[in-house]
């Protein structure tokens, strides 16, 4: 019951296990071995809890807990055995045997508690997911598609892409290849389960098995990488298209701006400061606004004179100087 109870309480397990507990199944006009039996059979994991009493012996001297276990071993379940304490000799001998009976065919674990079973379940049941692809770490398009196989590939778009390849890449494959040479060489096959990656690429009808997806393709032209712009590069970019925005509305009306300002310190993590200047009349303004509560005499510049002085701007210290007329 306590393990009933943990697995329906569990996010991930409940998720893909149901658990049958023969003690909860109600008045039935059947055999009991046949009921218990046939829910073997059905099942696709067979959890065996192995204790010191080997249990109601039928008219062949064969308790329940025997027949269910050769039951899974004859149909190929998955069987996961725990075995209840460490000390064997307080077991009657048909359970002692059917422990070693059991220990010769798979890995059994022995615990002491509670507590160690459901931990050492929920480990084993993560793996019989793991195992199954049911759960994944890696990428979805290399996981293996379940239920799918060569016969739900195309073979008309596989030998296409076969000679496009040739041609375009030189693939190193006959045109005559078959369809197992191209998906190995392709890495679309996991052992010999096709992955999604096949499914999408070749297959006759993709939404059989995957509902959802979509394949996003990509051109790169030329054959080598280029490095993307840097952040500092992007920085530079951004504050010229800035500065020649600004410059154009700080102008006097009428004029035009000269290039080739000289660039000045401003202060830490602002843009720095343009001078612009008109043609025909010389006069000149700063291409960024100067801050609010300061006045239009900025780093000892005088707006009635052409030639701005040296003196110290907003940032404390000194300016290289304006460009002089």
């Amino acid at each position: 019951m306590a393990l009933r109870d943990y697995l329906l309480g569990d996010a991930l397990l409940r998720r893909f296990f149901e658990c049958f507990l023969f003690e909860e199944v109600p008045a039935a006009d059947r055999r009991a071995d046949e009921v218990y039996l046939d829910e073997v059979e059905r099942c696709d994991i067979y959890l065996g809890l192995f204790g010191n009493d080997y249990g109601y012996e039928d008219g062949e001297g064969v308790s329940p807990t025997q027949r269910e276990f050769e039951e899974a071993t004859k149909f190929h379940k998955h069987r996961l055995i725990f075995v209840k304490g460490a000390d064997d000799s307080q077991r009657t001998p048909k359970m002692r045997s059917l422990i070693q009976k059991a220990g010769n065919q798979l890995i059994r674990r022995r615990v002491a508690s509670t507590a160690e079973l459901i931990a050492g379940l929920y480990s084993a049941l993560v793996q019989y997911l793991e195992d199954r692809q049911l759960i994944r770490n890696g990428p979805f398009d290399a996981a293996p598609c379940r239920d799918a196989n060569l016969a739900d590939l195309d073979p008309g778009l596989m030998a296409q892409f076969i000679r496009r390849a040739r041609l375009a890449r030189g693939l190193p494959l006959p045109e005559e290849a078959m369809p197992q040479e191209l998906l190995t060489h392709l890495n679309l096959m996991d052992r010999e389960n096709l992955t999604h990656a096949a499914v999408l690429l070749f297959g006759k009808q993709p939404q059989r098995f995957l509902l959802s997806s979509e394949v996003k393709c990509a051109h790169f032209h030329g054959l080598e990488v280029a490095s993307a712009p840097s952040s500092c590069a992007l920085e530079r970019q951004a504050r010229s298209s800035m500065s020649r925005s600004w410059k154009r509305s700080t102008l006097p009306r009428g004029c035009r701006p000269v290039r080739g300002g000289r660039r000045f310190p401003g202060p830490c993590g602002r843009p720095r400061r343009l001078q612009t200047s008109c043609a025909p009349c010389g006069r000149s303004r700063y291409s960024s606004p100067p801050p609010r509560g300061r006045s239009a005499r900025l780093a000892g510049t005088n707006p009635s004179s052409s030639a701005p002085q040296r003196g110290r701007g907003p940032t404390s210290r000194p300016s290289r100087g304006l460009e002089r007329r």
